[in-house]
């Protein structure tokens, strides 16, 4: 079942241009005050350092431990120097930002220029995280002597082998031949194979009479645009 994919709106959160712009200056004037509050512990803690040169502890907590304990005091004054009807609009403001990062990484799967920008792992992940919406329990077979094994698929005591190339051209009929043998070999009845950039002819002649499914980026993107409803 696909699921609503909607752009957050400020007013979702309670938020306002209005309100958000309050917010900006009134975080501005506290990280100004902050950054006084930095300058200031940093020149306390060097005079504690050159007052007391002859005392190599003192020294120690005057540079290091000093600005640490400083740089602490400075981040929770950081809270108390934000108008306290600035800090629900702040949390508000988080959430909504959290919301709109969500939104933007579901919808660029819908996107060629995701699938092209991924490396080979990151591209079996993502082809993964797809089965996995689609009920499959996935597990990775990364690594040599995986006979051309990316994934295996498990779904209703059916076991599906999957391989992936994140090739820049379409793959020929030598992979799926070798697919083949894997399916052979481990006595397994089905198989997917999932090409970036398509495969050529000669595969889909290979593959017609036998259980192994050709999913290019463009299927890829149809999956995932019917997990979710875009809403414009």
């Amino acid at each position: 079942m696909s699921k609503k994919l909607r752009k957050p709106l400020l007013s979702d959160f309670g938020l306002s241009d209005n309100l958000l712009n309050q917010y900006f200056v009134a975080n501005d004037k506290r990280n100004n005050s902050a950054f006084s509050m930095t300058i200031v512990s940093l020149v306390i803690a060097a005079i504690i350092s050159i007052v007391n040169i002859g005392f190599s502890q003192t020294i120690l907590f005057g540079w290091i431990v000093g600005p640490i304990l400083f740089f602490v005091l400075v981040i929770i004054f950081q809270q108390l120097l934000l108008d306290p009807s600035m800090r629900n609009v702040e949390k508000n403001y988080n959430s909504y930002k959290d919301a709109l990062q969500q939104y933007n990484i579901e919808y660029q799967k819908t996107q060629t220029e995701f699938w092209n920008k991924l490396n080979g792992y990151q591209f079996e992940v993502e082809v993964g995280n797809i089965y996995k919406k689609l009920g499959y329990q996935v597990r990775y077979n990364g690594g040599s002597g995986d006979g051309g094994i990316d994934l295996f698929l498990i779904k209703d005591n059916k076991i599906i082998i999957v391989q992936c190339k994140h090739h820049k051209n379409p793959v020929g009929p030598s992979v799926v031949r070798d697919l083949y043998g894997t399916m052979n070999a481990r006595h397994i009845n089905d198989a997917i194979l999932v090409s970036l950039s398509g495969c050529t002819s000669g595969v889909y002649e290979f593959v017609r009479d036998k259980n192994i499914q050709i999913v290019t980026v463009n299927d890829l993107i149809n999956m995932q645009r019917n997990m979710v409803e875009i809403e414009k």
